[in-house]
């Protein structure tokens, strides 16, 4: 037993250490080093231990092949394939690494308090220490906080609102599990995972987001709905989280007028928004089997943004409609599937004790994927390092628990030929994309570097347009026809 629990405190803290080192990591390109060590470094761990093939569901299988092989001809036939590849093979690790962490956690069963702390709460903390940091300087020198500081903590202001989208169920579900730990008193882990959460939600209130706004409320009353007693408790922590946050913004930044400032947050002026949206649609009808390729919107020289904040139209204009209807039906029957097990394993009466801490990760899980998914449509969720980690988590996450507790999937299956010709092929494709992946990303990157880019002021919305890098446009590299 004694093994066990150091297994699943390893599983747990690496996990931990994964999103702890984000906020340590001074800038966006760094983060994108960062998470291409993980994508790149998760499947050949996997496949070096011999558990990659025994990780990969079928339906993985089934599925992944077509869209992959759409991709790849579609970044093939691209302007620029090269870059397309990329994009390809970001995508399907994101896909294998999700699954990986989805096979370990069903070997390795770790508390649901433990899980939530090490891979939510105390990475939060370390976000809003690296805040906290920028405020305490800002009042030991004696110099005024100047907007959106310190919201700077991330290379823009809307990345910081797509990983709160991501985190902000967990942060109320910390205040509904026990203490991860014997070691500590409950009295004090409930202060630190408290004040957490609240300064958390006073950032959010600094930066007033109308996509997490929007995404976060829809998510939380269908919880509420959806799940009696466990998701009310979920709906009144979340509320308790979010007052508390509002009053501590405005205490911390009385000269800003955060309360004025949510008319932003019933606004619907979007107008860079729709123009992406009717650029992207323009495309689309101009190529919509293979589209311009992965990653290649960033090619387009339309002086908004290297994406089209929309991950349907992303995948559309990108890879091409087919593509983009196997991705969103996938997706789409995933969430459907998840929505239907929460529903029969969550006790919405709140009568039986030990399956307690158990439903209410199911509804935090539940609530921040619907929120991501919603505000997916709206914003980069799929495309920012950070906010592509946490899907990365998330979904693993989701899907251990699932694999856990569902026992039809534990039956041995035996594999036909289809499926045993995919697994080979996935297990000879994936060293080649991880390898591709990495030096890709470290080349480009000390290019980059030797080009000398500032990101002095990527904290201004749009600067640098970012995508894969923080000066993420590929205009400068695109041919004319891409650029019109």
């Amino acid at each position: 037993m004694k093994h066990k629990n150091k297994n699943e405190l390893l599983l747990a803290s690496i996990g931990s250490l994964s999103a702890g080192l984000f906020p340590f990591l001074g800038s966006f390109d760094e983060r994108r080093l960062w998470l291409a060590v993980l994508l790149s470094g998760t499947p050949l761990i996997a496949l070096a231990s011999g558990r990659l093939t025994g990780a990969l569901p079928r339906w993985l299988l089934s599925f992944g092949g077509p869209i992959l092989a759409v991709g790849l001809v579609s970044s093939l036939a691209s302007e620029l394939p090269a870059w397309g590849l990329l994009g390809v093979a970001q995508l399907t690790l994101m896909a294998i690494s999700a699954c990986v962490i989805a096979a370990a956690l069903k070997r390795q069963a770790i508390a649901d308090a433990r899980l939530n702390a090490l891979c939510f709460i105390l990475p939060a903390g370390l976000w809003s220490f690296a805040a906290l940091s920028i405020i305490y300087t800002a009042f030991a020198t004696g110099l005024p906080l100047r907007y959106p500081e310190p919201l700077t903590i991330f290379a823009n202001i809307r990345f910081l609102n797509q990983y709160q989208t991501w985190v902000m169920p967990f942060l109320a579900l910390a205040l509904i599990l026990p203490s991860p730990t014997c070691r500590v008193r409950p009295v004090f882990w409930y202060a630190l995972a408290l004040s957490i959460g609240v300064f958390i939600w006073a950032l959010y209130w600094r930066s007033m987001g109308r996509g997490t706004a929007l995404a976060t409320v829809i998510a939380t009353v269908f919880v509420a709905l959806a799940f009696g007693r466990p998701g009310l408790r979920h709906l009144k922590w979340t509320v308790v989280l979010s007052v508390s946050g509002l009053l501590l913004n405005a205490l911390l930044f009385p000269g800003d007028g955060a309360v004025a400032g949510m008319g932003r947050l019933v606004s619907s002026d979007s107008p860079g928004r729709i123009a992406l949206w009717q650029l992207a649609l323009a495309q689309i009808a101009a190529d919509p089997w293979l589209g311009l390729g992965p990653l290649q919107f960033a090619a387009l020289d339309n002086g908004i943004a290297s994406h089209p904040h929309s991950a349907v139209v992303q995948w559309a204009v990108e890879w091409g409609l087919p593509a983009a209807v196997l991705l969103t039906g996938l997706l789409g029957h995933l969430l459907l599937e998840w929505l239907a097990f929460a529903r029969r394993t969550i006790d919405p009466v709140g009568t039986r004790q030990a399956a307690t801490d158990s439903d209410a990760m199911r509804v935090a899980i539940t609530a921040s994927l619907l929120a991501a998914g919603l505000h997916a449509m709206v914003s980069g969720v799929i495309v920012m390092p950070v906010s592509q980690y946490m899907l990365v988590l998330v979904i693993g996450i989701a899907g251990g628990l699932y694999l856990r507790s569902d026992t039809t999937l534990n039956e041995p299956h035996h594999p036909t030929g289809v499926a045993t010709f995919m697994r080979a092929s996935i297990t000879a494709v994936v060293p080649v994309m991880c390898l591709y992946a990495m030096v890709f990303t470290v080349h480009d990157y000390r290019t980059r570097l030797a080009k000398a880019r500032s990101e002095a002021t990527s904290y201004i919305r749009n600067a640098n347009q970012p995508r894969y890098w923080s000066d993420g446009t590929l205009v400068d590299i695109s041919t004319t026809r891409l650029s019109k």
